[in-house]
């Protein structure tokens, strides 16, 4: 993997939502770095944790590289809108196919009565709450009835998908949190950092997975027929193999190439500021003595003071700061 954008809470809601398309993820990802290349470049530099209380310093950080960045961002918005259009493309031929349908066919419906007293039709369903399917071309009040019920099925399934997103994020948060909680005094060792990045992608296939599987209950909730549902399973197929190429496509490009060294280029250089703070701590302890008390073990740590930018960045965009 050559470049990880950041993913946070937000993102992650979005993912699942399937309101956030790579473009967006890079353009969130972008602005990130370019604030904290502003915030290092122009302001003093001020650890709020234990090792590096009280260093101070202006960070020499290397040049933000926009125009890779905005080549990223291109490409990966043309990638989106590739994929949006397909599925457009396939939106319309279901459409069109149960169009056909309901010219051989109707649901039946049953007499039902409305809040100021009228009568009006509306779906039957079985004892599995399913719509029955009958032969014989479907009526005006019969489609008005079908429309209706494939508009409350569609409102209670995106009720259940913003449940199960909610869920899902809120988890994620703490999951995170008692992880670097667990972890606190070493969140600067290489190895730590390596699991929590590890989580990162965890959490982010998790993300997409859900993402998924709500797309695909999305597209077949009002399908009425196997063929229709095969052709939305072989559209679905297509449109995960079309994510997987734009991806390999954007991770291997140059730009994605010089996005992830600067990030290396920021990791490296605050590790070397965290060690010069650890240095200076040291000295001032060595010559002031041992304190007569220290609160240093309940001090909440930055995280962007103990881990690389990538990983503080997710972080942040999850609403963790500090620990």
């Amino acid at each position: 993997m050559m470049f990880l954008a950041p993913i946070g809470l937000g993102m992650l809601a979005n993912l699942v939502g399937g309101a956030v398309v790579s473009g967006e993820a890079a353009q969130q990802n972008q602005q990130a770095l370019a604030d904290l290349n502003r915030m290092m470049a122009e302001a003093e530099y001020h650890p709020t944790d234990n090792i590096g209380a009280g260093f101070q310093s202006n960070l020499d950080a290397p040049p933000f590289p926009n125009e890779a960045a905005n080549n990223l961002l291109t490409m990966q918005q043309q990638n989106a809108s590739v994929r949006s259009g397909f599925m457009n493309q396939t939106q319309q031929e279901l459409s069109d196919m149960k169009q056909q349908f309901f010219s051989e066919n109707h649901l039946e419906t049953t007499q039902a009565q409305t809040p100021d007293g009228q009568t009006q039709d509306q779906v039957a369903l079985n004892e599995q709450g399913q719509p029955q399917v009958a032969s014989g071309a479907e009526t005006p009040q019969q489609s008005v009835a079908r429309q209706n019920f494939e508009s409350n099925t569609r409102s209670q399934l995106a009720d259940k998908h913003d449940q199960q997103t909610q869920k899902f994020v809120e988890q994620q948060k703490q999951d995170f949190t008692q992880f670097l909680q667990a972890n606190k005094p070493e969140l600067g060792n290489p190895a730590v950092q390596a699991e929590l990045q590890k989580m990162l992608i965890l959490s982010h296939k998790k993300a997409l997975g859900l993402r998924n599987r709500q797309q695909e209950e999305g597209l077949k909730c009002d399908l009425y027929s196997p063929e229709q549902v095969a052709v939305a399973d072989d559209k679905l197929g297509q449109l995960r193999g079309m994510e997987d190429q734009h991806a390999q496509m954007e991770d291997e490009s140059p730009e994605a190439g010089e996005l992830y060294q600067h990030q290396q280029d920021l990791a490296e250089l605050l590790r070397q500021k965290r060690d010069e703070a650890q240095r200076t701590k040291l000295e001032e302890a060595f010559l002031n003595g041992p304190p007569r008390f220290s609160s240093e073990g309940s001090q909440s740590v930055d995280v962007a003071t103990v881990l690389p930018p990538y990983l503080s960045n997710a972080l942040y965009n999850m609403g963790i700061y500090s620990v």
